[in-house]
């Protein structure tokens, strides 16, 4: 993934707003992951690196800015899912997705997605909204 599409992941998933310079120092500092930085391009290397990477571990490439981790299974399913789209609704900027807990056939909370109109450098692929909040009951 490239510094630029992992900066909009950023501002997509956090209320707050990041640069692409601000996700390249937050991305060391996450837990559970051993980091390291090479001064090579991931393009055209791609096997050399794939077969050494580790689980767990992130690599950034420096030349062509683009991180690739190590990782296994990401786990089971989870009971909340959004609810069908007939169920949304608008207030002002902001979409609401209730959030249904399919075990207990109930409303577990809410979604509240807000318009994306945060201004920073190094992005590539603004998606519509972002996620201001997650409400459960």
């Amino acid at each position: 993934m490239s510094l630029a599409e992992l900066t909009d992941v950023y501002n997509t998933a956090y209320k707050d707003t990041y640069s692409a310079e601000d996700v390249y120092k937050d991305v060391p500092s996450l837990k559970n992951i051993k980091y390291r930085e090479v001064d090579d391009s991931y393009s055209g290397n791609e096997d050399k690196y794939n077969n050494s990477l580790v689980l767990g571990e992130t690599v950034f490439f420096k030349k062509d800015k683009v991180y690739i981790t190590g990782m296994g299974g990401i786990g089971g399913a989870t009971q909340f899912t959004p609810t069908d789209e007939s169920s949304w609704t608008t207030e002002g900027d902001r979409l609401i997705v209730p959030i249904k807990n399919s075990s207990l056939n109930s409303v577990a909370g809410k979604y509240i997605l807000r318009l994306n109109d945060k201004q920073y450098k190094g992005g590539e692929s603004r998606s519509k909204y972002y996620i201001e909040s997650i409400e459960l009951n």
